[in-house]
């Protein structure tokens, strides 16, 4: 096969020096080890979740946290009922993310091109 197509990118001294130690213990040159990589990768799509939108709602609730603490910082109290709601919404939201992923990828099959079956 012709190889006419050259590919430059950038490495840490540690990640170049681990695909050169595997190559050589592969028993190959480090090209044909990248090579291979490529053509054997099993890649993964990444589950279509909003990621973006629990991102904002997390953020919201910081805010929402970070309030409490300013005010326990200037009053000396802690509004224990208004921490103990953000704190329950935090978890709440962290388990709805977390059940949606598992969801969205429990039965997720895809060829070695990253093609859902």
């Amino acid at each position: 096969m012709k190889r006419s197509n050259r590919i430059n990118f950038w490495l840490s001294d540690k990640d170049l020096a681990e695909i050169d130690r595997k190559a050589k213990s592969s028993g190959i040159c480090r090209s044909e080890f990248i090579r291979k990589l490529i053509r054997e990768a099993k890649i993964i799509p990444a589950p279509d979740v909003d990621f973006s939108a629990y991102a904002e709602k997390f953020k919201h609730l910081g805010y929402v946290l970070n309030k409490i603490v300013k005010e326990y910082n200037a009053v000396g109290a802690l509004n224990n009922k208004a921490a103990n709601t953000v704190w329950e919404e935090i978890i709440s939201l962290a388990e709805q993310l977390r059940s949606e992923l598992i969801d969205k990828t429990i039965n997720l099959e895809v060829d070695y091109h990253g093609n859902k079956k």
